[in-house]
Parts: structure tokens; C-alpha cells; sequence
């Protein structure tokens, strides 16, 4: 079972990447406006670039999407203290397909640049974020950890995750404005942030790099302090992507980079929640 978890928690994330590369090649419409069909078939043509991203993207979000569920039904009667966790993962990879056909049957895709796409496309980010969080905890449930017992600085624990959880906002909106106006040079779009005529999602995009420093300034020295055997890799981690963060705004967002900075987000949050397991664990 961990093994199959370990490897399943990869895999997921691995289609969770090959997604935010659907948006950022602007491939989301590969398949037209059909689901779970592509184009109406079983199996399209995949001439074209776009209906090849987006059709490998369905069929491994449909590996992942049964190899989780199998999971979940497996820790509910493996794991009968956690079987709320259980129902947890299985209802947020449910949740994440149903988002996924949401976007495409509504055409929130390609160069869509309404509000309802940006707003979507965050709620798919916070339910992605607890589905991970929560295949994580289960895997460290395989681990032999139990159940969560007094929890000390919970108020502060929770109030950093929220704040994960709306850097992770910020961030979706900040990408898809990438997206759909990319900017000539870093000054082009520096300036278009504080334009008034500059799309929303422009002007927005400074709370994601304000909050990724507000939440590092909160979360690492908490990391550092209580928590002495994952903190420093938390830390060290939270620098690298910080700095990747950095690179990716000086380079203005090229898609290697956005995917780089997303798999470093994922890796951050699925570390926070093995260190919350850590300071809250029942020896």
C-alpha cells in the first residue's frame, strides 16, 4: 500500500504539471468543447499539437482519477480511524474531474480571459492543494503515524496554511495573466501592473510575489523553531523556490519555468503538511 501511495502521489503529480502545461500552451481546447470525448471520439486524430496535449492530459488524468479512488476505497477499510481522510481524497480527485469538465464544457479555456475562468481555475487550485495535502497525510498514515492528538500553535499552523492556500490563488491568477498577455520586457510588465486600463488579472498580479513574501517571513521561522527535523529542509526549500520565483519574473514566465515554479510549490506544500504531521503526531 505504500509504495502504490508513494507512487500514485508522483504520478498525480505529474498530470497536475502536464494540466498547468495545457494552459500555458494554450492547448485547453485541444479536444473542442466535448467531454470526456475529444472531438466526439473515443480516440481523435492527434495531428493536431493542441488535441495531443490535451487528450494525453485526459487519459492520464483518468489513470490518476481510478488509481486514487481504488486508494481511497482501500484506506477506508484498511485505515478505520481514518476514514473521514479517506472520503477526503476520494471526494477532492472527484471534485478535480468534475472541475476539469467544468472548464472545458463551459469553454473557461485557451484564450478566455473572464473572470469566471480566473475564479474556476483558483477553486481548481485550492481543491488540488487539499487533494495533495491529503494523499500526503494518508501516505504518512502508511507510515505507521496515527491520529492527530493536542495540537499545539494551532492557531498558527492554520492560519500559515490558509495563507498557502491563497498564495496558491494569487499564483493561479498570476499564471493565466502570463498567460493571456505576456509581457515584451520585465519593464513592459511592471508597468502594465499598474495600469488602469490593464486587464484585472494584471493588476492583481503583484499580491502573488507580496504574499509569497509575507508567507515565507510567517512560515519559515515557525518551521525553523518547532519543528527541528524537517524546518531547515523547509527552509531551504522555501529559498530555492523563492529564488526560482525570482528567475521566473525576470524571464517573464517562459512555460519550463512555470512548471519548475509549480512542482516546487507542490513539493513546499506537501513538506508543510509532513511537517504539521510532525509537531501534531501521538507518539
Amino acid at each position: 500500500m505504500r509504495r502504490v501511495l508513494g507512487t500514485s502521489i508522483v504520478f498525480v503529480v505529474c498530470v497536475i504539471l502536464w494540466g498547468a502545461y495545457v494552459r500555458a500552451s494554450g492547448s485547453g481546447a485541444g479536444c473542442g468543447d466535448h467531454w470526456p470525448l475529444c472531438h466526439g471520439n473515443v480516440v481523435p486524430d492527434l495531428v493536431r499539437r493542441s488535441t495531443a496535449i490535451e487528450f494525453t492530459h485526459r487519459v492520464t488524468s483518468g489513470i490518476s482519477f481510478i488509481l486514487v479512488e481504488v486508494i481511497a476505497i482501500i484506506a477506508f477499510f484498511k485505515y478505520p480511524l481514518q476514514r473521514r481522510l479517506a472520503l477526503l481524497v476520494g471526494i477532492s480527485m472527484l471534485f478535480e474531474a468534475l472541475l476539469g469538465a467544468f472548464l472545458v464544457l463551459m469553454k473557461l479555456v485557451e484564450h478566455n480571459p473572464s473572470l469566471l475562468r480566473a475564479f474556476s481555475g483558483s477553486i481548481h487550485l485550492i481543491n488540488t492543494l487539499v487533494m495533495v495535502g491529503a494523499l500526503v497525510k494518508l501516505y504518512l498514515v502508511t507510515l505507521g503515524r496515527g491520529n492527530w492528538g493536542q495540537r499545539p500553535m494551532q492557531g498558527a499552523v492554520v492560519s500559515i496554511s490558509v495563507l498557502f492556500i491563497a498564495l496558491g490563488v494569487t499564483g493561479a491568477m498570476a499564471a493565466l495573466g502570463d498567460t493571456l498577455f505576456p509581457s515584451l520586457s520585465f519593464a513592459d510588465g511592471l508597468r502594465s501592473d499598474f495600469e488602469h486600463a490593464s486587464h484585472v488579472l494584471l493588476r492583481i498580479r503583484i499580491l502573488h510575489p507580496l504574499g509569497a513574501l509575507f508567507l515565507a517571513a510567517s512560515a519559515m521561522p515557525f518551521a525553523f523553531l518547532h519543528a527541528p527535523r524537517l524546518g531547515k529542509s523547509f527552509c531551504v526549500l522555501f529559498l530555492i523556490h523563492l529564488a526560482g520565483a525570482c528567475l521566473n519574473l525576470i524571464l517573464l514566465a517562459p512555460v519550463y519555468l512555470q512548471l519548475i515554479h509549480l512542482a516546487s510549490a507542490l513539493a513546499l506544500w506537501a513538506l508543510w503538511v509532513a511537517l504539521v504531521d510532525e509537531l501534531w503526531h501521538v507518539s
